[in-house]
């Protein structure tokens, strides 16, 4: 789970995978709107979701404390590394109620899982 920001250093010498990205990132996040601090996800090979990460730029999320953003990303992110290391790599896209159903047993009552309160 990373956040944006605008301050972030001037790299001098990028390294391979990020050549073709804009070299302006403030300008970027601007002409999308896109607040600072607001959540993104990656796959675990880096890669960026536009869709699910659109999510967070919804007016229920911008309009929202931020707390409840940094909490639904985190939520999300448990899920998805999940669905990831405990289903075969699963895409987000691929999960059935059967995952979920997984999840929530690992999550809540599996000896091996953090088994957090129903409340969590």
């Amino acid at each position: 789970m990373f956040y944006t920001a605008r301050d972030l250093p001037a790299v001098d010498k990028p390294m391979g995978f990020l050549a073709g990205l804009p070299s302006d990132l403030s300008g970027c996040l601007d002409a999308e709107d896109v607040p600072d601090g607001t959540p993104y996800l990656l796959s675990p090979t880096f890669q960026y979701d536009v869709t699910l990460n659109s999510y967070f730029l919804s007016h229920q999320v911008v309009g929202a404390p931020e707390n409840t953003s940094v909490n639904q990303a985190g939520a999300l992110k448990r899920f998805l590394d999940f669905l990831w290391g405990a289903r075969s790599g699963r895409s987000w896209r691929d999960a059935t109620q059967a995952d979920h159903l997984a999840f929530h047993q690992w999550r809540r009552r599996d000896e091996n899982g953090p088994r957090v309160a129903a409340t969590t």
